[in-house]
């Protein structure tokens, strides 16, 4: 018997590897390009998660660096998350208090450039 996560419809996840592939880069520049951002996803299992950074985006699950909960630490972890755990998405800006970086996008296919004086 196939394992049926919150949010799979027929059609799949509502967050899947097309939405971040293709939505989710226009909405990221709707908020504008220079402002800090902060992105979190409300997971099925009750937990929320800070994105920091959204490392792969591979067929079934994303991996993902961010921070753990509501707690507010620098301390980020690796995470493995399945599509089908994430049943919304909030997007905003960060705070001005916040001590934590905030969330970088980097669409996929494109890598980062270098910081001036490094080389890759």
């Amino acid at each position: 018997m196939p394992i049926v996560l919150l949010g799979e419809t027929g059609g799949g996840v509502p967050f899947g590897r097309t939405f971040f592939n293709s939505s989710f880069d226009p909405l990221v520049h709707k908020m504008g390009k220079d402002s800090a951002r902060r992105l979190v996803l409300y997971l099925s299992d009750g937990t929320t998660f800070e994105v920091a950074h959204i490392d792969e985006l591979a067929e079934h699950y994303m991996v993902v660096r961010g921070y753990k909960g509501d707690v507010e630490t620098n301390e980020q972890s690796v995470s493995l998350l399945p599509y089908g755990l994430i049943y919304r998405i909030e997007l905003g800006t960060k705070a001005e208090s916040a001590t934590r970086v905030g969330f970088k996008w980097v669409p996929p296919g494109r890598e980062a450039a270098p910081a001036p004086g490094k080389k890759k």
